[in-house]
């Protein structure tokens, strides 16, 4: 179903958002690909109340095999008590979520999602199960009309390509219209693109990173626009709320790393330190000076290896920059001194 479909689908009240996004053991955060760029591609038009509104399913899969560093049996059993209290809504300002229990391991669903069909769209069809679950709770809620969306969910499901190879190009071809369209209206104004909910972020965060490149989720070249930088926003998010201070995050980067078994150097471990550079910005509202110099370290091992990448080493330009005032302004709110 592409969007001229959507036109003759149910209509129920005034533009909103829908997002469904795919999440394992061992992040706090979602992987913000394949699923949500899916739903995005066919149901953009679809409508579900006030234009503030936004209803975001979560599907968890549950952990199988061996357990994973640096984590405990502990960890594990605690997840899937977790996980035991799903499907669950709740509903905050402007936002409604549903967490769902897939039947799916992280075994079934690999990292490297979506590697199957059958496997997409079975996660597909629990995101639109979800729904349903909710229908007579999401019915009540004041504003909000999602009658026609189980329908037109289930309408687009049946758009998926036959192939990995086609799903992949259809994907692929979101990405590039998302590119652009979010270029256009960047003009206009650059912090809207990003569809941040400021309340998840330190107050002076926005302050201290003032521009909007340093909170793009979709630039491989921003410090959380890779995958690297992202997971390490989302780990570290996590292990702040476990503890009363910021330090040691670096050892908590190593440990993620060597969970990954990665080296002492290369461009993972570079995108890591970055990352942590800037999610404590995001997060605590200022940054260790022992993650400031391991940040400008990783720049300058990166912009060594990037000499022939114009586009990546004036992103790394960038950074260091910000890296740099952060170090050096005694009075800004990030610098530990």
């Amino acid at each position: 179903m592409r969007d001229r479909d959507l036109k003759d689908a149910p209509a129920a009240g005034h533009l909103g958002e829908f997002d469904a996004k795919l999440c394992r053991f061992g992040s706090s955060e979602e992987y913000r690909g394949p699923l949500t760029l899916f739903w995005g591609h066919h149901t953009r038009s679809i409508a579900l109340g006030g234009d503030s509104e936004v209803l975001l399913v979560r599907v968890h899969l549950y952990h199988s095999g061996p357990v994973p560093a640096p984590y405990s049996t502990e960890h594990i059993d605690r997840y899937s008590r977790w996980l035991a209290g799903f499907p669950k809504l709740s509903k905050k300002k402007g936002r409604i979520e549903i967490d769902w229990r897939s039947t799916m391991s992280d075994v079934d669903c690999s990292i490297d999602f979506p590697e199957d069909v059958g496997v997409f769209r079975h996660i597909v069809d629990e995101s639109i199960d979800a729904i349903e679950w909710a229908m007579p709770r999401l019915s009540r809620i004041p504003g909000l009309n999602a009658r026609s969306l189980p329908v037109a969910l289930r309408a687009a499901a049946s758009t998926i390509p036959a192939t990995i190879e086609e799903l992949r190009e259809d994907l692929q071809t979101w990405r590039a219209e998302r590119l652009l369209r979010d270029r256009a209206h960047s003009a206009d104004d650059p912090w809207a693109t990003l569809g941040l909910d400021w309340s998840e972020f330190h107050p002076q965060a926005r302050e201290i990173l003032d521009d909007p490149f340093f909170w793009d989720s979709v630039d491989p070249n921003a410090p959380v626009g890779n995958d690297t930088g992202a997971d390490v926003l989302a780990q570290y998010r996590e292990w702040r709320q476990k503890r009363k201070s910021p330090a040691n995050a670096t050892q908590m980067v190593d440990a993620l790393l060597a969970s990954w078994s990665v080296g002492d150097s290369g461009q993972t471990r570079d995108e890591a330190f970055i990352g942590l550079a800037f999610a404590q910005a995001m997060i605590d509202g200022r940054v260790t000076r022992e993650v400031i110099e391991c940040g400008i370290l990783a720049v300058d091992n990166e912009l060594a290896m990037n000499r022939n990448s114009h586009a990546r080493q004036r992103s790394l330009e960038r950074i260091r920059v910000k890296l740099v005032e952060l170090r050096d302004s005694r009075q800004d709110p990030a610098h530990v001194p």
